[in-house]
């Protein structure tokens, strides 16, 4: 936002009446994993947390078929701002402890690597004879 806004333009402070933070973990899942678990999970660890607000209700949003997981994310609010960090912190440990318990897998990414070409190594490659 330019300087010159602040001058010309009512400046709003949206905190001010309303100290609610919002909270966004995504976390991506392996292919094959129960998804209706996995929001279950996402919900339980919110709910558990005594930073996060029970209104308005924590979500689970699945937000996209990733090249190596499932990508979902919890959306919550605490009542501080100021909570917002720690609390998406603490929201991590529990999500990533309950995940290890039911067996639900944080994939990390992986690539396949073809060669081409091999059989103009084949000379330098094979073992030689002593």
């Amino acid at each position: 936002m330019p300087n010159s806004a602040f001058l010309q333009e009512p400046v709003i402070n949206r905190t001010h009446k309303d100290s609610f933070g919002r909270i966004e973990v995504p976390v991506g899942v392996a292919y094959g994993s129960d998804t209706a678990k996995v929001e279950q999970l996402l919900l339980d660890a919110a709910k558990g947390n005594p930073k996060v607000a029970s209104w308005p209700e924590p979500f689970v949003l699945f937000n996209n078929f990733g090249d190596s997981s499932l990508d979902f994310e919890l959306r919550c609010y605490c009542q501080n701002v100021f909570d917002t960090i720690r609390g998406a912190s603490e929201l991590r440990f529990a999500i990533d402890r309950a995940f290890r318990k039911e067996g639900i897998v944080i994939p990390f990414p992986q690539r396949d690597v073809n060669l081409k070409g091999l059989e103009r190594l084949d000379g330098i490659l094979k073992p030689t004879e002593d």
